[in-house]
């Protein structure tokens, strides 16, 4: 790893980190139409961006703690969480969120780097950038958003809020240089900006996810703009929508793994199996379980592979749930009744185990900051009550079958 005496930089430049017209350039480039700043910004957002800026002259760590805390869940914007809202384009910006003061992490992280970008956080000595973490809901997964301080030399009271894995990770510190656009140099830190928590650390919610986290660079923070907005109209049955949302999506990153998800269920609802292929092929080493399991699908449908190399197919992912129940149907379709009813037990079983991890871990606190956690953690059991339910009724059927 290079170290140099100087972590020096300029973010600030044209084509820059989430500066200048990146997102204008970036969708020109990639030939998407649609016009989206994720970091746009107004008014209101540019006067805190001011007071950002005069804060930060006097104490830069101080400055960013004080428009964290306004505008973290309940903070001093009020924000709070809400996944169900109307918004006209599927995902708020971050103009659009400080008005409806309602949102998602990942629309409350374009609001904070919209408000640090413009108050000139990305100067010389620090660099705000949005991270994804990818972490298990229920029996699908989904991405956690926040943001991160990348800072030359981390005072003694904030060291103990520093990710580890900056500092012994080579790989994940080049990684994180490289989309920040910075040279490295011995006193460099990173500080997790987790705008779900009550306070600028690396607790609460996310805290157990934050092991696997990925910088957001000028793509990726587009792109997940675009798969918001497509998970939002596919929830609300616009498939057309969705997909075109998601199209954009996998032109700037084409591993974005919610896009291939949402997808690949879609394409196979229609039974498009050749373009299903298509799609996941050049993507192949970076599926998700939920995609493998449709590619899986799609091959076998087809005819391109056997039963033993459907097997072989699913081995990334055949602890997951889906995986099993897929590969029951398929035996129960050509006539092996009672090797189906043993894959179908074994989803039952890893369902029954999850459903059951899931309660035990529940989060019972009056903290309003959390509230979200319990009701989202509530809906991830109701949903695997519910794929628990459909498993065992179809597990009655496949019994009936064997003679």
């Amino acid at each position: 790893m290079m170290i140099t005496n100087s972590g020096k930089t300029n973010p600030s430049a044209p084509g820059g980190l989430y500066t200048g017209a990146f997102h204008t350039n970036l969708l020109k480039e990639k030939n998407i139409f649609r016009r989206i700043n994720p970091l746009r910004a107004n008014t209101e957002i540019l006067r805190k961006a001011e007071f950002f800026r005069a804060e930060s002259k006097k104490d830069i760590f101080h400055a960013i703690q004080l428009m964290h805390d306004q505008v973290r869940l309940d903070g001093g914007l009020g924000i709070s969480f809400d996944l169900d809202l109307e918004r006209p384009d599927g995902c708020f910006r971050a103009d659009e969120l400080i008005i409806s003061r309602r949102g998602i992490c990942l629309e409350q992280t374009y609001l904070f780097l919209s408000i640090l970008v413009n108050g000139g956080a990305n100067d010389d000595q620090t660099t705000i950038i949005g991270f994804m973490t990818r972490h298990a809901f229920g029996k699908n997964n989904s991405d956690h958003a926040f943001a991160a301080m990348l800072v030359d030399g981390v005072p003694k009271e904030f060291v103990h809020l520093a990710y580890g894995r900056f500092y012994h990770d080579r790989q994940f510190r080049e990684n994180v240089l490289a989309v920040a656009r910075r040279q490295d140099s011995e006193t460099l830190g990173l500080m997790i900006l987790d705008l779900t928590t009550a306070g600028m650390a690396y607790v609460g919610f996310g805290a157990a996810n934050h092991k696997r986290i990925v910088p957001m660079s000028n793509e990726l923070l587009l792109a997940s703009y675009f798969v918001n907005s497509g998970t939002y109209f596919l929830n609300r049955q616009q498939e057309q929508e969705a997909m075109e949302r998601y199209n954009a999506a996998l032109k700037l990153c084409p591993d974005a793994h919610i896009a291939l998800d949402g997808m690949s269920d879609y394409l196979m609802s229609q039974k498009r199996y050749s373009e299903l292929i298509e799609l996941t092929s050049k993507t192949w080493k970076n599926l998700g379980p939920r995609t493998i399991v449709n590619r899986a699908a799609a091959l076998f449908k087809t005819g391109q592979v056997d039963i033993s190399e459907l097997f072989g197919s699913l081995q990334p992912c055949i602890d997951y749930p889906d995986a099993y129940i897929f590969v029951s149907s398929v035996l129960h379709d050509i006539g092996l009744y009672s090797e189906a009813k043993t894959l179908l037990e074994k989803a039952a079983k890893k369902i029954e185990l999850k459903l059951d991890e899931r309660k035990s871990s529940r989060r019972l606190s009056d903290s309003p900051i959390i509230k979200f956690v319990e009701d989202e953690e509530q809906r991830q059991i109701a949903s695997l009550e519910s794929d628990l339910f459909k498993c065992l009724d179809k597990l009655k059927l496949y019994r009936s079958s064997i003679v």
